[in-house]
């Protein structure tokens, strides 16, 4: 998720959260959205200490800042006693992502360039493309060139 800013996943994610793990579900009902991505982007894959009370040196409050993690704090903490939980790595945000670039992209660019620039295999970018329902402007006018209903008994063979 290097590649990506916390400003830019929480503009796409801000209407479709529910491609979050639960644990990010739950950071983002209680400091929002794109200070949950910060966290994410900072300490994603990593075992996290929310202490029962925040400190403006924790490294959560200097990512998020001291009144974010007071509300974290607040909502984990028992009886003042800090909780430990790992925060997930959200890969599957990057590989979302990435299909939604490459959707975007597609049309201009050739399912061949596409699998070069996002180094993966032509038939999986087809396969990211298909199934967001996308055509190319070149299968788009193809298609609406092309009779809607072609009888058997035009073809050449018979």
């Amino acid at each position: 998720m290097e590649q990506y800013s916390s400003e830019y996943l929480a503009q796409e994610f801000s209407s479709q959260t529910d491609v979050l793990s639960p644990v990010l579900q739950q950071l983002f009902e209680i400091i929002g959205l794109l200070d949950t991505f910060k966290l994410v982007e900072r300490f994603g894959g990593l075992r996290l200490y929310i202490p029962g009370k925040a400190s403006a040196d924790h490294p959560i409050a200097q990512t998020i800042g001291v009144e974010k993690m007071q509300l974290l704090c607040t909502e984990f903490a028992y009886h003042g006693l800090g909780m430990r939980f790992t925060l997930p790595q959200a890969k599957n945000l990057s590989i979302i992502l990435r299909n939604r670039k490459i959707v975007s992209e597609y049309g201009p660019k050739t399912v061949r360039e596409l699998a070069m620039k996002y180094r993966l295999g032509e038939r999986q970018v087809e396969r990211i493309v298909s199934s967001h329902n996308v055509r190319s402007a070149c299968q788009q006018a193809t298609r609406s060139e092309q009779p809607a209903n072609t009888a058997l008994t035009a073809l050449p063979w018979r």
